[in-house]
């Protein structure tokens, strides 16, 4: 992913830009990166570049206004505007019908919607949207690329955060994770901490307390190598009723290592 300081001199100079929608690919990632540091004035203004640029446009399906919407709904998104978020993606989908699977916006587009459909506790939108997601993924990726294998770890991280279908969360984690993400990944990675931490809360919610200790070590041994000793996992420290009772374990987990 470009710099922000990469991308705002792209942006200033036009040399380095060989389009007008790759001007416009460029400032959507700017104020997403903007948005995702606090810089919310400079978002702001680089929203107002995208909405001017959309005007100039008379038809309501040029590639300025899909940039906007997504714009938009990503801050309000951040912002816990869930409602207003949706009300933005409503948009495009009212707007423009179809966004190919060759998109440069289509994995953001999905991502957004998945992470909205899971902060409104929507899992049957959200497990629509997975599998969308796998559609357009499987049509350009392989099952030995880690980028399918992150997708699939994605459909078992929502089936135990929503305590559905734990079974087939522990088939995806068996074929996905430790036959292909464990090997790709450092173990003390914030990626591979997320994993852990959340297969230990799988088997939790199974009964299996002693594979749950297991992965619950691991997790914090590999914390403790990322973050020092001072450090700790607060959602993972026993299975007392009061740990095994909250529903948010796995929401902290993803807020705290996404």
């Amino acid at each position: 992913r470009l710099s922000l300081v990469g991308s705002e001199m792209c942006i200033r100079d036009s040399p380095h830009t060989d389009s007008e929608s790759e001007k416009q690919q460029l400032l959507l990632n700017l104020i997403i990166k903007c948005n995702e540091n606090g810089r919310k004035l400079d978002a702001r203004n680089y929203i107002r570049r995208l909405e001017m640029k959309a005007a100039m446009h008379l038809h309501a399906k040029n590639p300025a206004q899909l940039a906007y919407e997504l714009s938009l709904s990503h801050s309000q998104f951040l912002e816990q505007s869930y409602s207003t978020s949706n009300l933005h993606l409503g948009k495009i989908e009212k707007q423009f019908n179809y966004v190919p699977e060759t998109h440069p916006y289509i994995n953001f587009l999905y991502k957004l919607k998945s992470d909205l459909y899971y902060y409104q506790g929507n899992y049957s939108a959200l497990m629509s949207s997975l599998e969308k997601q796998a559609k357009a993924r499987t049509k350009t990726l392989n099952d030995d690329c880690p980028e399918y294998h992150r997708y699939k770890m994605e459909v078992a991280l929502a089936e135990i955060s929503f305590g559905k279908d734990l079974l087939k969360a522990k088939r995806i984690y068996a074929f996905s994770y430790f036959q292909f993400l464990e090997k790709e990944l450092a173990f003390s990675s914030a990626e591979n901490i997320k994993y852990l931490a959340v297969l230990s809360d799988l088997y939790v919610r199974l009964s299996q307390f002693d594979s749950a200790t297991i992965f619950q070590q691991k997790a914090l041994e590999a914390n403790l190598q990322l973050n020092g000793e001072n450090s700790s996992i607060i959602w993972l420290t026993g299975y007392d009723s009061s740990i095994l009772t909250k529903d948010k374990l796995y929401k902290n987990a993803l807020e705290l290592y996404k």
